[in-house]
């Protein structure tokens, strides 16, 4: 109740919060956080009530560290491949030691530094606060980068459509609120919607709206761009909207779906080339009507324009 009434507070304030990543992320991770150990508390409270030992407590604590980490990342991972087209799988063992860190140095060395900060530097005693917070901070940005480097630290997904975003958070919601077994029919619809999101196939080109950069993937799951000097934000956009890791420079035919293609930039247009044939062309024109285009050499041919997107918007005239 708490949660809905912030969240509710926060959008009779601000309206716009609820597309925005900071408010997906903050309250999905509190929901499941409250929904998850509410679930758990029976069998936390009789573990902890056995454990009589330091070390046993010290064990229960971590444990619920992980704990923590594992309901807050599972509850964010939809928000955060629909905005930011990658997860971490690295954070819930990067949390184990960030977190402790945070919880009992760093933070407890702020709020002193904060309150203490002249009255330390009026006797000369500022550098008592500073080293250890200094040494703090470092250490974090150490298991920050020291992670970071770690395999599956950073898995790039495929963009995922709207659609199955708002099937993600509806399930997730009825999996947390309710507490009857009725809150298991939450599961088919989760079960689906994460095959679909594994299974949803990536355009095999992408030509900018001002058909200066060509993007295409190559069988082996590359990524290639005709040049590196021009669009390069769309570039970047492109290659984190299809999870694709580095670019590389075309440098010849590419093959894709076991056929040769290349891309011939012309006065008019782009002609698209498969096995030394014209397979298609895409006016420059028609691209600046209608914006970038992607492409999908299936069985048809098929084409997708970034601008029929935003056509019914009044800016889009």
């Amino acid at each position: 109740r708490n949660v809905a009434l912030a969240a509710m507070v926060v959008l009779i304030l601000f309206p716009e919060a609820l597309i925005s990543p900071s408010f997906q992320l903050s309250f999905s991770a509190v929901i499941a956080l409250v929904s998850g150990f509410e679930w758990m508390r029976p069998r936390l409270a009789a573990w902890h009530q056995r454990e009589k030992g330091i070390i046993g407590r010290l064990f229960f604590y971590f444990c619920g560290l992980l704990l923590s980490s594992f309901f807050a990342t599972i509850a964010t991972i939809p928000f955060t491949i629909y905005t930011f087209h990658r997860f971490s799988m690295v954070a819930l063992i990067s949390n184990l030691v960030a977190i402790p860190l945070v919880s009992f140095a760093l933070m407890p060395l702020l709020v002193l530094f904060v309150m203490f900060q002249k009255l330390l530097s009026t006797f000369g005693f500022a550098d008592l606060l500073v080293g250890p917070l200094t040494w703090s901070l470092d250490m974090l940005i150490q298991i920050a980068t020291v992670s970071a480097a770690w395999p599956l630290a950073k898995i790039h997904v495929p963009l995922m459509s709207p659609i199955l975003l708002g099937t993600f958070t509806l399930s997730m919601l009825w999996l947390a609120l309710w507490r009857s077994p009725f809150r298991h029919l939450a599961w088919p619809p989760l079960c689906i919607a994460t095959v679909l999101l594994l299974n949803t196939p990536r355009p095999d080109v992408f030509i900018s709206e001002s058909g200066r950069l060509i993007a295409a993937l190559d069988d082996d799951g590359q990524g290639y761009i005709s040049t590196k000097q021009s669009d390069r934000f769309a570039a970047k956009m492109w290659r984190e909207a299809l999870g694709v890791g580095k670019l590389s420079k075309m440098a010849g035919p590419l093959k894709i779906h076991g056929d040769e293609f290349r891309f011939e930039q012309h006065g008019q247009g782009i002609q698209i080339v498969r096995n030394n044939q014209v397979l298609t062309q895409i006016d420059y024109p028609m691209m600046h009507t209608k914006g970038g285009c992607f492409l999908w050499f299936s069985d048809p041919l098929r084409f997708s324009f970034a601008g029929c997107k935003r056509t019914n918007q009044p800016w889009s005239d």
